[in-house]
C-alpha cells in the first residue's frame, strides 16, 4: 500500500483523480486510511473528504469498486468517531 501522498493533494493541487489514474495504471493500492488521518489533520472535514473520495474513485475505478471502497471508509471513519 501507498501512503503519504496526502500533500500532492492538498500542497501540490494535484486531482485525486490523477493521482488515483497512476495507481491504477502501476497497479499500486492507495493507503486511505493515511490518506484520511493526514487530511484530518489538516483540518479537512471528513463529509467533503468522503465525497471527493466517493466522486474520484468511481470516475477511476467505477460504481463497483467505488462502492465497496465508501463502506470499508465509511466503517473506518465511524470507528474514529
Amino acid at each position: 500500500m501507498v501512503g503519504g501522498w496526502f500533500p500532492l493533494v492538498s500542497s501540490e493541487g494535484v486531482p485525486l483523480e490523477v493521482i488515483l489514474s497512476e495507481f491504477k495504471e502501476r497497479k499500486m493500492v492507495p493507503d486511505w486510511m493515511d490518506f484520511i488521518e493526514d487530511a484530518v489533520r489538516n483540518k479537512w472535514k471528513l463529509c467533503s473528504l468522503r465525497t471527493k473520495i466517493e466522486v474520484s474513485v468511481g470516475d477511476v475505478y467505477g460504481s463497483d469498486y467505488r462502492d465497496e471502497i465508501m463502506k470499508r471508509l465509511d466503517f473506518y471513519i465511524n470507528m474514529r468517531d
